[in-house]
């Protein structure tokens, strides 16, 4: 089985948002370097253990870069009953500060904002 040519497009959005080679990619997954090269060109499918890394270090969403569905960010509550709300914050987050917050930024602002959805208390008053 091949990657898609969708499938290498968001792997390649992915490496030049988080300003990460295919090697670098490659030392996280624990791949070599040419199973990454080969999922860019379509030789290979696209490895669950690639969805897996980029899931756990940097927040990517195994399930967007699979399928497309949803954001391209993942946080630690997408898989419970929060799922629904924190990827209608992520939507927000990408609909109205795309050009100025980062993925990690979007990430740790995503889950920001449901900690204090969550416990409005956590809240710190500003300066």
């Amino acid at each position: 089985m091949k990657a898609t040519t969708e499938q290498a497009q968001r792997l390649k959005q992915v490496l030049e948002e988080l300003g990460i080679t295919q090697k670098q990619l490659a030392a996280e997954a624990g791949l070599c370097e040419k199973t990454i090269s080969n999922i860019m060109v379509r030789k290979s499918a696209l490895s669950p253990y690639v969805g897996k890394a980029l899931q756990e270090k940097h927040g990517i969403s195994r399930k967007w870069l699979e399928t497309g569905a949803g954001s391209m960010s993942h946080t630690v509550y997408s898989n419970g009953k929060y799922a629904p709300l924190l990827e209608s914050i992520s939507r927000l987050l990408d609909d109205y500060c795309p050009e100025i917050i980062t993925l990690k930024e979007r990430k740790n602002a995503s889950e920001r904002i449901f900690e204090l959805v969550l416990n409005p208390k956590s809240a710190k008053p500003r300066p």
